[in-house]
């Protein structure tokens, strides 16, 4: 019986690889337009985002120095680091981050257009604290992180007394666009047209009724096949060959 399956289950894997075969130029022409296609519009079409990074270290103790930073002091830092990323994200601290990349633009901004482009987390599980900016422009980016770094940690110990935010690392201008990743999505669209083509042959091969063989006739008939007129072919003889 698992003999029986195991040559059925064969034989079905031959013949789609069959069919793939007999449609190796659609498949070619599938997977080119999704490849060409998936690489024009990542590289025209989506706008490129750019990406910038402050970095903030969170300490619980406003007064102890770094030379005398305990093993407490960090763990409690790393636990605020949560708490820390929701304030700079409330609207307290994104008006005044509004109001000064305003100023320093000559664009309008409101805290809910900073919101949408900003996130904030800690960084490997340490005290440290990563403020992300991502926008179309690279010196927007710039600015805003940088502004978060200048005005967050000022209203952070304002409201949480007791507390200590310091600047780490101040956002560098992006040199390169962070999404989106031209390559990885020509990629994806030469996986993603190859997945589709063979599905639509597959699908093409299961619609086909026609009977092509005398192995398509024996599933449909139970009846024994008591012969096979071959193909025949015929060949000119040098004489017509000749005479044409």
């Amino acid at each position: 019986m698992n003999e029986k399956m195991d040559d059925t289950f064969e034989i079905d894997l031959k013949q789609l690889f069959e069919v793939a075969i007999a449609r190796i130029r659609l498949i070619i022409l599938i997977v080119f337009v999704f490849t060409v296609s998936a690489f024009l519009i990542s590289k025209f079409v989506i706008t490129p985002l750019y990406t910038a990074t402050a970095t903030l270290y969170v300490n619980s103790n406003s007064t102890t120095v770094s030379q005398n930073i305990s093993i407490s002091d960090i763990d409690t830092g790393r636990e605020l680091v949560t708490l820390y990323s929701e304030f700079i994200e409330s609207d307290t601290v994104l008006e005044q981050v509004a109001n000064a990349v305003s100023n320093d633009t000559d664009m309008m901004f409101t805290a809910d257009m900073i919101k949408g482009m900003i996130s904030s987390g800690g960084v490997n599980e340490t005290a440290l604290m990563a403020v992300t900016v991502t926008s179309p422009s690279p010196e927007l980016s710039q600015i805003i992180a940088n502004a978060v770094a200048d005005i967050a940690p000022d209203r952070i110990t304002e409201f949480m007394e007791g507390s200590s935010v310091k600047v780490v690392d101040y956002a560098k201008l992006p040199e390169a666009p962070s999404s989106p990743n031209v390559m990885k999505n020509t990629a994806m669209g030469f996986l993603l047209g190859l997945v589709v083509s063979l599905g639509i042959i597959f699908v093409m091969e299961l619609m086909d009724t026609r009977i092509k063989n005398e192995d398509d006739l024996k599933k449909l008939l139970d009846y024994p096949i008591l012969g096979v007129i071959p193909e025949i072919v015929v060949e000119e003889s040098e004489t017509d060959k000749a005479g044409a």
